[in-house]
């Protein structure tokens, strides 16, 4: 089973680099349109934002983009989960602060948080597959 993912991997490598890029491209944009309304849902006295699912999701595949892209050429680096990890929440810290620059948005610390759980999850995943 693993052999046959491999494989996948491997032969997919170069067109995940391609969505890897557009995937970076529209969540970029996707921060930097201003006065975004965020939907909710009332659950007693609380409010859950459904956006945080998004942030989770979108780096998830962010970064499972990103695994098939680099893997099969840095597979054998002792390093290569820690950088790819380290890169990532970077971008992720830096896509918070670049928010303080639209009009209407912010650095929201759950909304990083959101996205780190979506980079680890993501990680986790390939790790599993």
């Amino acid at each position: 089973m693993k052999a046959d993912i491999k494989k996948y991997i491997e032969k997919y490598q170069n067109i995940s680099g391609y969505f890897f890029w557009i995937w970076l491209l529209v969540l970029l944009i996707l921060s930097s349109i201003p006065n975004i309304p965020t939907q909710h849902i009332d659950i007693g006295e609380h409010n859950f934002r459904l956006d945080y699912i998004f942030h989770a999701g979108a780096y998830g595949l962010l970064t499972i983009l990103l695994h098939v892209w680099r893997s099969v050429k840095y597979r054998d680096s002792k390093n290569y989960l820690l950088v790819m990890l380290m890169l990532l929440i970077v971008l992720a810290i830096s896509d918070e602060f670049h928010q303080l620059l639209i009009p209407g948005r912010s650095f929201n610390p759950v909304d990083l948080y959101c996205n780190i759980g979506g980079i680890l999850a993501g990680t986790i995943v390939f790790i599993l597959q």
